[in-house]
């Protein structure tokens, strides 16, 4: 039968910590990244006076934020199983990654419809003049925004889904609390993300 994409994420016989310590740290760096074009990072940079100084400091405090936001979860998660409070943050931090794969998606997306455009001159003597306006059109300015909102949705969508199966697979009722704390988690990461990929855009 076909594979579900990510099932090792709730599989694993064991959830790594070492990995679900580097999961925030990813989310973290794009939400920097994509902070630096927001009136926010000017701010910022107008106080300290220094690129790397601004650059370092939104980083430090954005990957402790949400480093803090997993383990908290954690924390709740942890009550509830008879596992360690490490094993708590890496199940939840396991959960994180599709959010954290499609903020990376949503970041490169501009890159991405670019790209596209470039199999234009190879494709378009292979099936006719049609491919230049049917490959060689990245959309309106607003269809890359479009796509990143629908990324960043369904990353939050599959890490309340991800999440609710880790529980299952520890024998933890994904219900009541457990459904609450998910969809608060994936919630805030999204809003979070919503924030710096289009605060003053």
């Amino acid at each position: 039968y076909l594979r579900v994409p990510g099932r090792e994420l709730w599989y694993a016989a064991k959830h790594s910590f070492e990995l679900a310590f580097l999961v925030p740290f990813l989310v973290a760096t794009v939400m920097a990244i994509r902070l630096r074009e927001t009136p926010l990072y000017e701010r910022l940079l107008g106080t300290l006076g220094h690129e790397y100084l601004a650059f370092t400091v939104a980083l430090t405090v954005l990957a402790a934020g949400v480093w803090a936001l997993v383990s908290l979860v954690g924390l709740v998660w942890r009550r509830h199983s008879a596992s360690p409070w490490s094993q708590g943050i890496a199940w939840v931090a396991y959960s994180v990654v599709p959010l954290a794969f499609s903020g990376e998606l949503g970041h490169q997306m501009g890159y991405l419809l670019h790209s596209a455009r470039q199999i234009v001159p190879v494709l378009g003597p292979q099936v006719g003049g049609w491919a230049w306006t049917a490959f060689g059109w990245s959309g309106p300015p607003g269809v890359a925004r479009f796509l990143q909102v629908v990324f960043l949705m369904t990353g939050a969508w599959a890490t309340v889904y991800v999440g609710g199966r880790i529980l299952e697979r520890q024998g933890v009722a994904p219900g009541g609390w457990m459904r609450l704390s998910r969809y608060g988690l994936a919630g805030l990461l999204l809003a979070a993300y919503l924030v710096v990929f289009f605060y003053g855009a």
